[in-house]
């Protein structure tokens, strides 16, 4: 699926190696491709009014889906075609992916519940009429467009499909299409490239000039294997002595074929990594091909998986990202996808050739699996993770379980009893994507030990939570499940849970010291208050401790239908009030005091406070105008308001 590019956005792609190099080769790798690009957007551009087809094809690495995204977000493209769709097909071919990825690209509004058919029709209206930009990336048989091209509607208007494919032969067997071979890079265009990624905009010494030339030379004009060579010189002692090194290593693959020496000076630098990255890069390659990897959810995994190494007074966390991810990134070995807001990396993934050289190295020193549906031989009992279909699991080593299921309940989908998979007492990691039909974790569960990571998504009960006895397991490094209830902490001595980071989605929580003193490192904290038949007042739930958790970092607080709310030095944004504050259905009184709120203009929105009748505001010196219509505040019965000096008139 094409995610619009945000702040740097990667394309997700088979050939998505230029991506974190744009920035600094700024246009096209090469003279040849610019002319390519140019080409192929005067096709694009054409007055052929029947839907046409155009090819771009070359090797694996050579930098296809870079140039098809250059074209697809070009201004002069957006601005000529009414809409746009991308689909990355890939190896496995699956039709109803492809549509759901163009889909979410045109309207967002894809739907996996949706029959085959249901999406091509969907898809066929949404295209019809309108001139249509879709690109196909990584097309590897005819039959990946014939069954899906009929969706694609003949408008007469110039409607284009720009596929990318490595057959030279198969872009010519499409129905039609006009055909451009990428060219591979010449020498010169290798080494600007080279340089670039090895001392991105630093001259390189001249007595290395010569012998880098030469590297470069040797990986025949494939950007792939520039920019992971140019990864493995920017790690390594910048002397001739290496360089030199490296380039023996080389020769002796030079006189290859294409494919086979792009997988060898791919897997020299894989074989050059220290040995603490070996196993977080192969760990790629249990995603799936092209895919956005979540880096948050990345990390988690190869902490639990043992594969980060404490250092000294950094949290693991900070490690894996800083450290181990950083590293395989200036390596060209992981490729940043996606941004976040707060400049961290978001998403990430690797090119498929990297991709399948993870596979081959996974295989050989049988690192993992993965799996659709769970074999019933009795020689599975090495495997350190499998993806899970809800079927019985007998792997008594497992140490990571991803479950995901759509159905309803666990127990229907599989006809098992989720207790039975409680038996896996060397589990750290525990993520079920099910609706579970139990109200409390039975007693097997905490026989877990090493568990790590718990995270039971799309959990859903309209009258209970489960209750989780988080105190019986010290290793929690964090826990995820929708409404979850706890239990009060045992008498003393206290169980700290040193080790707990992430405690999200808590259902009415008492923040009292007994429990704020038992999670003194807590960083992420999400509670929810709902009231109940019978609720505790405000007081009770003792929020003013959380000044008390000095390690925390993010809060995020969800009040459903609270009747009395009083805020202090909380600095929110005015805008807050009505998306936040003003949508509580139940509010009656709200109180606001010293810089609750912030800003010099507070403007309130139809349909909120439905409730309130008493408001409350006192010093808030920088608030200058309130603006409200008479039909604002309908329930609202006394209004105080104190030294609020700018304040110019009340509405």
């Amino acid at each position: 699926m094409l995610l619009l590019p945000l702040r740097m956005t990667r394309m997700l792609g088979s050939d998505d190696v230029m991506n974190d190099i744009l920035d600094k080769l700024k246009g096209p790798s090469s003279q040849g491709n610019e002319s390519v690009m140019n080409d192929i957007m005067d096709k694009l551009t054409s007055q052929q009014s029947s839907r046409w087809i155009i090819a771009i094809a070359g090797m694996g690495g050579i930098g296809k889906t870079t140039l098809a995204k250059s074209i697809y977000e070009n201004p002069l493209i957006v601005e000529y075609f009414d809409i746009r769709g991308w689909a990355t097909v890939s190896q496995k071919f699956d039709s109803k992916r492809i549509l759901l990825q163009v889909l979410d690209c045109l309207i967002n509004k894809g739907s996996e519940d949706s029959e085959y058919e249901e999406l091509g029709q969907k898809l066929y209206q949404s295209l019809y009429g309108r001139r249509y930009l879709i690109v196909m990336d990584d097309i590897l048989g005819t039959d990946s467009w014939d069954r899906v091209k009929s969706f694609f509607p003949d408008n007469n208007n110039g409607s284009k499909v720009l596929i990318t494919t490595r057959p030279s032969k198969l872009a010519l067997q499409i129905d039609g299409p006009d055909y451009f071979q990428m060219p591979f890079l010449k020498l010169d265009e290798s080494w600007n490239l080279l340089r670039r990624c090895v001392f991105q905009d630093q001259g390189c010494p001249p007595e290395l000039e010569e012998i880098g030339k030469e590297i470069a030379g040797k990986c025949g004009g494939l950007p792939l294997s520039i920019v992971v060579i140019g990864g493995l010189l920017a790690k390594s002692k910048q002397s001739r002595k290496n360089w030199q090194h490296v380039s023996e290593n080389l020769s002796s693959i030079v006189n290859l074929e294409d494919d086979e020496r792009c997988f060898r000076i791919l897997k020299l630098s894989y074989n050059q990594l220290p040995v603490h990255l070996k196993p977080c890069f192969l760990y790629m390659a249990m995603y799936p091909e092209d895919d956005e990897t979540h880096v948050p959810t990345l990390i988690n995994l190869w902490i639990d998986e043992g594969f980060v190494k404490p250092v000294v007074g950094k949290s693991l966390e900070t490690t894996a990202r800083v450290v181990y991810l950083h590293d395989l990134i200036i390596r060209n070995l992981i490729l940043v996808r996606k941004w976040g807001p707060t400049g961290r990396i978001k998403r990430c993934g690797i090119p498929d050739l990297l991709r399948d050289l993870c596979i081959k190295e996974a295989e050989k020193y049988n690192f993992f699996r993965t799996t659709e549906t769970t074999p019933t031989h009795n020689n599975t009992e090495h495997h350190d993770q499998i993806s899970w279909r809800a079927q019985r699991l007998p792997f008594r080593l497992l140490r990571i379980l991803n479950g995901y299921n759509r159905s309803s309940s666990v127990e229907q989908a599989g006809k098992v009893r989720l207790e039975e998979h409680f038996h896996l007492d060397n589990l750290r990691h525990l993520f079920i994507r099910a609706k579970l039909p139990k109200l409390e974790f039975p007693p097997e569960f905490y026989l877990l030990w090493n568990l790590r990571t718990l995270i039971f998504d799309k959990y859903s009960s309209y009258d209970n939570q489960p209750v989780l006895d988080i105190w019986r397991m010290p290793q929690l490094r964090q826990v995820k499940v929708l409404d979850l209830l706890l239990t009060d902490p045992p008498p003393p001595p206290p169980m700290v849970l040193e080790n707990l980071e992430t405690l999200q989605n808590v259902h009415n929580l008492r923040l009292c010291e007994e429990v704020v003193e038992r999670i003194p490192n807590i960083k992420k904290l999400g509670l929810c208050y709902q009231k109940e038949e019978e609720e505790l007042s405000p007081g009770d739930y003792c929020l003013e401790n959380l000044c008390q958790l000095h390690k925390l970092e993010a809060l995020t607080l969800s009040l459903r239908i609270s009747e009395k709310l009083t805020l202090e030095g909380t600095r929110l944004g005015w805008e807050e009030m009505g998306t936040t504050i003003g949508s509580l259905p139940y509010l009656e009184a709200l109180k606001l005091y010293y810089y609750a709120f912030v800003g010099l203009v507070w403007e309130t929105v139809e349909g909120g406070f439905p409730s309130l009748k008493y408001l409350e505001i006192v010093w808030f010196s920088d608030l200058e105008q309130w603006r409200a219509e008479a039909t604002h505040f309908p329930r609202l019965e006394r209004l105080d308001l104190v030294f609020l000096d700018k304040l110019k008139e009340i509405p």
